[in-house]
């Protein structure tokens, strides 16, 4: 036994002090080395007598004393106002980091391994926080947020979020006390600039109340703002601007408040520039219009347009706001009979309400991270307690000398700390990386996406997460091997690995297989779900189809025959542009959802609703030629044409979904229907086939089609028309040609939106899509992470099984049926790791419901799929070390081991 190279190996460090600690250590090898050979000549066996030199080592108190007092000299740190308690544990505390840095770099592999592991898990899992904490967790950018809510009505059919008609509106302001302040908006629209020393522009914006700054509390950075009061009151139209508009446009000039600006052909006084950063109630808002009420918006009960924020009052909370709101609903009620019965008031606090779509998505996003940052530690736990096995002879000698269990484990925790903190440091690039690709891949749609950025929280939270791994990566090793026991340690070194770090390596790899299952699990109902609705059809044909939005000045095109003739113009000329096969108009073009919605009666038939007429539905108002260029199916009578104009009767088309609401036995065409009492009838000529109007995963709604020529005289105010061109190519690819072609119309109207009829449905399943990659991803990433989990463990163990292997090789053994043990053992942890993963992904994928198509969260096919991959994984980890084992020749198997 070379006494001096194991006691230089199993305790490098003593005192600090190189020449101090040699001469320690070769006097504790000069002595062993002695006491061995007096055993020995005694007639001891080897192993015995290495076995008691240990004992005597631990049980000579004279000796530890002595070491200890010779290894502990006074220090001068007690000059500096240090205890010597302060000063033994710093001068430990510096030796322990040398120590575990000698002993990580001489395993570079391994250690840049756990390095990377760590920082692509660190990276991912803060990334995902950091996301969540600026859309989820992030308060509204107003003060005492807290105290805002939105306010919807409860329509009868059900509806908790239905938008607010003006009556209500008002009627809530003035019967109410619970509200500091309560304001109306609408959501961002398109608006066309013209005349302002520059060509057309379009610009974002919003219809605001002027009571909408007090309920945030926000004031103009420039400009005295609207002026007071949300009646009208005969004052010019007013709009605030943005701070970004304000400096493109108009390069920051403080003049331009009072001037007069050309929006959709009226005109509009500036009244003010909003700080930079103001983004309600959507981004990228460029200016806000007035909006103020006239007296007969008081008496406007059926038309619902507006979304109601407001700050509660002092000591006033929701549930007092929504009681008080809810008996002004029933006053109502009674006041309206024809009107308000069946509807209510539905109050929740704002920044909930703003993020309740994307809330389960983003969740569901934490907890996949969350699951991989634990197969991560789970991974290196594994690899530690293997590694830390082989130092067992190590870990009795310093026990034997003195040191106790807390040091020990102090030092094998401040290894697990260096890796993880230089897993941390590179997961800091690794989420600046990760964090920009995610905000790119995100949805635009998701609210407050411009708030995700790198700064000192994210920062924080990722030194927060080093330090959690380094506890659950070094802790478990740290107590197994840091035992004071030490014969128990010198038996375990000699094993080679013991019981205990046995059955926990095993356990750690069992639950990293778990938890990839649950992960593989959710990837493939997403995945699924994904393809699924990819096969949904459209209800119409949507290659080669270029959408252009345009929106005609009510100033210059104010009746429906200017609005016509204009469209049916361009339409025409449209037709005749190179690489355009069809061409026509609609108010609300598939994928871009229901744009306005009517009731109407039914002739003949009595409406059980108390307004005598059915409940509202979609309504569009489309060209002729729209069915054929969009090659939806007429399945019954005839389509809309150019013989429904003006001074033609009344013809509207309705959809198989309207049909088979009410009428579902047939008989749709030849009824009539109309939308108000004072209205025309309007006959229905002809059923068409369902689209898809607000996303292939939204059953088609029960829509109407009438004829844009063929609108009610008051509805002048519908001058918007989506262009449906059908080309023989790349849409894209004639849109300049689509552009000049329009303003040669009217050289002063922007296009307010172009894009190709895929492009939006892709945005429709954006979030969908995001979701099931981000989701793919991190299960790609903890198959891996289970995978070399098992490679780990099971090249550990063949490694400590070498010499077994070899006397069996040796003694005739066929080096398959060796293998194939070795993977058994191997499938028995992943079996019993898949069990409780399908258990728990039982439990976990039903809060993917809200994300999933056509596919049940405990869809079986998919679970065996991902169980089946998962074990075939861990075979294929388990095999690669088990063959490299048995190909080893005997006589070399038995030297190494």
């Amino acid at each position: 036994m070379d006494w001096q190279t194991r006691v230089r190996e199993a305790l490098p460090v003593v005192t600090g002090d190189f020449s101090r600690d040699h001469e320690i250590q070769e006097e504790l090898a000069s002595h062993c080395a002695a006491r061995e050979a007096e055993l020995r000549q005694a007639g001891v066996t080897p192993a015995e007598a290495e076995r008691r030199v240990l004992d005597e080592l631990q049980s000579t108190a004279r000796q530890r004393r002595a070491l200890a007092r010779t290894a502990s000299p006074s220090s001068p740190g007690d000059a500096a106002g240090l205890t010597p308690v302060a000063v033994r544990w710093i001068r430990q505390s510096w030796q322990d980091v040398r120590y575990a840095a000698r002993l990580l770099v001489r395993t570079p592999a391994a250690t840049l391994a756990a390095v990377a592991t760590l920082a692509l898990t660190i990276g991912a899992t803060t990334a995902i926080f950091s996301f969540v904490q600026a859309v989820l967790l992030r308060p509204l950018p107003y003060p005492d947020a807290d105290r805002l809510v939105r306010v919807w009505e409860a329509s009868p059919q059900g509806d908790l979020r239905n938008v607010v008609s003006s009556g209500n509106y008002l009627a809530w302001g003035e019967r109410s006390a619970s509200f500091e302040s309560l304001a109306a908006y609408r959501p961002s629209f398109d608006i066309a600039l013209t005349g302002s020393d520059g060509p057309p522009e379009k610009l974002s914006a919003a219809m605001i109340s002027p009571a909408v700054l007090d309920v945030l509390q926000v004031g103009p950075a420039v400009g005295p703002g609207f002026q007071p009061g949300q009646m009208s009151t005969g004052q010019p139209r007013e709009v605030l601007l943005s701070a970004a508009f304000w400096q493109s446009r108009f390069d920051g000039d403080a003049d331009v408040v009072g001037r007069v600006l050309t929006l959709d052909g009226l005109q509009a006084t500036v009244a003010g520039v909003l700080p930079d950063g103001f983004r309600f109630p959507d981004p990228d808002i460029d200016v806000w219009v007035s909006q103020r009420f006239a007296s007969a918006d008081r008496d406007s009960w059926r038309s619902h347009n507006y979304n109601v924020i407001g700050r509660l009052a002092d000591e006033v909370d929701i549930e007092q706001a929504q009681a008080e709101l809810t008996t002004v609903a029933g006053t109502l009620a009674v006041e309206h009979p024809a009107d308000m019965t069946g509807w209510g008031v539905n109050i929740v606090p704002a920044h909930a309400d703003t993020v309740r779509d994307v809330r389960p998505l983003l969740l569901v996003l934490m907890g996949v991270v969350g699951v991989v940052l634990l197969i991560a530690c789970a991974n290196l736990a594994t690899l530690q307690i293997a590694r830390a096995s082989r130092r067992n002879l190590e870990m009795a000698v310093r026990s034997a000398i003195g040191a106790g269990r807390g040091r020990l484990v102090r030092q094998l925790l401040t290894e697990s700390l260096m890796v993880a903190l230089a897993g941390g440091a590179l997961g800091a690039v690794v989420l600046a990386v990760s964090l920009k690709a995610i905000v790119l891949a995100a949805p635009s749609d998701i609210p407050f996406l411009e708030n995700v950025t790198f700064d000192s929280t994210a920062l924080g939270f990722t030194a927060a997460v080093s330090l959690v791994c380094a506890l659950l990566v070094g802790l478990a090793p740290a107590l197994l091997v840091s035992r004071t026991d030490v014969r128990a340690l010198l038996q375990a070194a000699r094993a080679k690995v013991g019981g205990s770090e046995t059955r926990l390596r095993h356990a750690l790899v069992a639950a990293q297989i778990g938890l990839a299952l649950v992960l593989l699990v959710s990837a493939g109902l997403l995945v699924q779900s994904f393809w699924k609705l990819q096969a949904v059809d459209h209800g119409f044909d949507p290659d080669h189809v270029l959408t252009v939005s345009l929106d005609l000045p009510q100033a210059r095109y104010g009746d429906n025959a200017a609005q016509v003739a204009f469209y049916n113009g361009l339409l025409g000329r449209l037709r005749t542009v190179p690489g355009v096969t069809a061409a026509a108009g609609t108010t609300s073009a598939p994928a871009a959802g229901a744009g306005m919605t009517f009731s109407f009666a039914i002739d003949g038939r009595p409406s059980t609703n108390p307004t005598g007429r059915e409940d509202p539905m979609p309504l569009q108002g489309i060209t002729p030629g729209y069915f054929e260029t969009m090659r939806i199916p007429v399945l019954d009578g005839r389509a809309i044409d150019a013989s429904d104009g003006p001074d033609s009767a009344g013809a509207v088309v309705i959809n198989h979904a309207l049909a088979m609401k009410y009428w579902p036995d047939g008989g749709a065409v030849g009824t009539r229907i109309r939308f108000r009492e004072n209205q025309p009838w309007y006959e229905v000529v002809g059923v068409v086939g369902d689209t898809h109007d607000e996303g292939l995963d939204v059953p088609p709604p029960p829509t109407i089609y009438l004829s844009l020529a063929q609108r009610n005289a008051s509805w002048a105010w519908m001058t918007w028309q989506t262009l449906v061109i059908r080309t023989a190519n790349d849409p894209m690819s004639v849109l300049p040609s689509v552009r000049d072609t329009i303003w040669e119309f009217d050289s002063n109207l922007p296009l307010l939106d172009a894009a190709t009829m895929d492009a939006a449905f892709r945005e429709n399943d954006a979030r969908r899509r995001f979701a099931t990659t981000l989701l793919g991803a991190f299960a790609l990433l903890a198959l891996g992470l289970g995978a070399i989990g098992v490679f780990g463990v099971l090249s550990c163990a063949m490694a400590e099984r070498r010499q077994e292997i070899g006397i069996r090789l040796a003694l005739g053994a066929e080096p398959a049926r060796v293998a194939t043990a070795m993977i058994r053992a191997a499938l028995t942890w992943a079996l019993a790791g898949a069990a409780i993963g399908a258990v728990a992904a039982l439990a976990v994928t039903r809060f993917l419901q809200t994300l999933l198509f056509d596919v049940e969260p405990t869809d079986p096919l998919t679970f065996a799929a991902m169980t089946i991959l998962l074990l075939a994984v861990a075979v294929l980890a388990a095999w690669l070390p088990a063959r490299r084992a048995v190909r080893l020749s005997p006589v070399t198997a038995l030297r190494e081991g």
